[in-house]
């Protein structure tokens, strides 16, 4: 399967024909993960704890809605949720974001929405606050 890697501290997104998903988050280096809809058709896995890293140390991007945080994956699946190939015409053009200062000026511009974490429908964690994680889990 054909899948794209999305690396935002070099700016590039790749794309990879890979056996598993595995093999694709291995390759994008992720261990612990998130899975979420980056597009209609298109899924996103990334980093479980990457939104926690210190801030200013920390590269992003986003398709205009979410922020995302660190290397991902995305992947394409049809309307029967079956995975398909990426296409290398994919319709997604990344806004790349380095720290705090960059992630900020997207946020007042409403180019992004500041990422926050709820439970229970209560906030719990809003960015860019230290993680409510204890930090030897990620």
């Amino acid at each position: 399967m054909r899948v794209a890697i999305v690396e935002p501290k070099a700016h590039l997104i790749s794309f990879v024909d890979v056996e598993t998903i595995n093999e694709a988050q291995r390759l994008a280096g992720l261990k612990a993960v998130d899975h979420g809809v980056a597009a209609d058709g298109v899924g996103i896995i990334a980093g479980e704890y990457s939104m926690y890293v210190d801030p200013d140390q920390q590269d992003y991007f986003t398709f205009g809605g979410p922020l995302y945080a660190g290397n991902a994956v995305l992947y394409a699946y049809d309307k029967t949720g079956a995975t398909i190939d990426v296409s290398p015409e994919i319709k997604i053009a990344p806004l790349w974001l380095h720290g705090r200062k960059e992630v900020e000026a997207a946020i007042a511009q409403g180019l992004v929405a500041r990422p926050e974490l709820t439970v229970n429908k209560r906030p719990v964690w809003r960015w860019p606050d230290p993680s409510p994680f204890d930090a030897s889990a990620a």
